[in-house]
């Protein structure tokens, strides 16, 4: 069988299904939805809230893939998610989504997460729009976001003249 790329429209195929499940079964869920606030990025722990949320808001899901034991996912968290600029524009643009190698695994299968971290984002629809796979720093995950979301850089720019002040 031939395996799936994520940019192909067999992995699309694959991913909405998974993400559609994901979202129904809120419905069903009898523990409420608990979100992490960690360094001013409300991560959301819940996939099908965070379909929910995108939809209603018309804002893309920003998939953050983790695992306990990974020295780059710790570097991640510490140069890219705790960096002042792209925490707010995360808020701004994006709902967040993060998901762990130890709870999640048979969603990592679907995602095709091979690398610790992962980061992909999928639009309000639910379809695929980008991945990165591995480490990158707070700059480079701004110009590779901007490809996705227009006005990334201009964001970055504006929050680091704000500091310089």
């Amino acid at each position: 069988m031939k395996q799936a790329c994520p940019t192909s429209p067999l992995f699309s195929f694959a991913l909405v299904p998974c993400l559609l499940l994901l979202t129904g079964l809120w419905l069903h869920a009898e523990e409420p939805h608990t979100a992490s606030l960690q360094e001013g990025i409300p991560w959301l722990d819940s996939a099908a809230k965070a379909a929910e949320l995108s939809m209603a808001h018309r804002r893309p899901i920003l998939v953050y893939v983790r695992s306990a034991r990974c020295g780059y996912c710790d570097l991640l968290q510490k140069n890219v998610w705790e960096d002042r600029r792209v925490g707010a524009w995360v808020r701004t643009n994006f709902i967040p989504l993060k998901l762990t190698r130890e709870a999640h695994r048979e969603h990592l299968e679907v995602l095709q997460v091979r690398a610790f971290p992962t980061i992909l984002v999928f639009s309000p629809d639910l379809k695929y729009l980008t991945r990165i796979d591995g480490y990158v720093d707070a700059d480079g995950f701004l110009t590779r976001m901007a490809r996705v979301v227009p006005g990334a850089l201009e964001v970055a720019d504006g929050d680091r003249q704000l500091q310089r002040r």
